[in-house]
């Protein structure tokens, strides 16, 4: 499994926040979504973080509606979308961070969480078992043909 690639594995599908967003605005995203980690860009460049954590400590003591510049991490740790499993989860232990930012290059790509790549590695591990039917075909065949052909 030390050749599955992280650019498989990242959430490409996520709510990001703008810098002019609200506090209030990302509370609704945590009531309404399961994505507990939000990019906040300009663009598209990367200005930081806003976890659900930062936003309850935010909601404890702030008296206003914040904007979530106010509240974000500016400090992210970056992964290369080409590192494979093995080297994200140490780097990722390493550093004792939970959420990091995925890039090719300059190019911000999203989000990866330690919780992600389990999720992943569960689904792989049960398409590769099941490949003699071939049902990885009738789940998300592109991304997790890709990883099972590495």
């Amino acid at each position: 499994m030390t050749t599955r690639r992280l650019g498989d594995a990242y959430n490409r599908h996520v709510i990001t926040l703008q810098n002019r967003d609200r506090l209030s605005r990302v509370v609704d995203y945590l009531l309404t979504s399961y994505q507990p980690d939000f990019a906040v860009i300009f663009g598209k460049k990367l200005l930081g973080i806003v976890t659900r954590e930062d936003v309850l400590r935010a909601l404890a003591s702030q008296t206003h509606d914040v904007y979530v510049s106010e509240i974000m991490n500016r400090e992210v740790f970056k992964l290369d979308a080409n590192l494979n499993r093995d080297e994200v989860r140490e780097q990722l232990a390493e550093k004792r961070v939970r959420v990091a930012a995925v890039y090719t290059g300059d190019e911000f790509l999203g989000l990866i969480r330690v919780a992600d790549l389990q999720e992943a590695f569960s689904v792989l591990i049960v398409c590769i078992q099941m490949r003699k039917i071939d049902l990885c075909s009738i789940i998300s065949s592109h991304t997790f043909n890709e990883w099972y052909k590495r």
